[in-house]
């Protein structure tokens, strides 16, 4: 995959991207802290968004379903 996407908007730096892509742009503090939330996400994968000093972390899941093995 893709290690994310990086733009300007309104004079701000903005990147888009998986936890990996976005540690070099953190501080270490704040690195430790996600990568703490990444490592207790279990199954589920965590995006960042930074809009300047601003960081949004999204966890997303997709559980198997059920019916799964009658669909293969």
């Amino acid at each position: 995959p893709g290690t994310g996407i990086e733009a300007q908007f309104q004079g701000k730096s903005v990147f888009l991207g998986l936890s990996d892509a976005a540690y070099p742009r953190l501080s270490e503090e704040i690195r430790s802290q996600v990568q703490n939330w990444v490592s207790n996400a279990k199954e589920a994968m965590i995006a960042l968004l930074m809009v300047g000093n601003d960081l949004f972390l999204f966890r997303f899941t997709d559980p198997v379903r059920t019916d799964t093995v009658q669909l293969i």
